[in-house]
């Protein structure tokens, strides 16, 4: 049995092998999106707009386009 054994534990290292193979792969991968990424976020230069969720509570700009108009003034 000592050879099916050895037999064995050989596929399971060459398995391990090729699963640490792939997974250094995903990791180069991830890391080059990721500088991608920053690079990307880094260069832009287009100002970003303030978004009504950035306002302070209370502060929401309130659309007034429906509400009748005075004509008296």
């Amino acid at each position: 049995m000592g050879l099916q054994e050895n037999v064995k534990i050989q596929k399971d290292i060459e398995e391990l092998k090729k699963q640490i193979w792939l997974l250094t792969l995903k990791v180069k991968n991830l890391r080059d999106s990721t500088n991608k990424i920053k690079r990307v976020l880094n260069s832009s230069e287009m100002p970003q707009a303030v978004g009504e969720e950035s306002l302070p509570r209370g502060s929401k700009s309130v659309n007034n386009s429906n509400q009748p108009k005075n004509l008296d003034s």
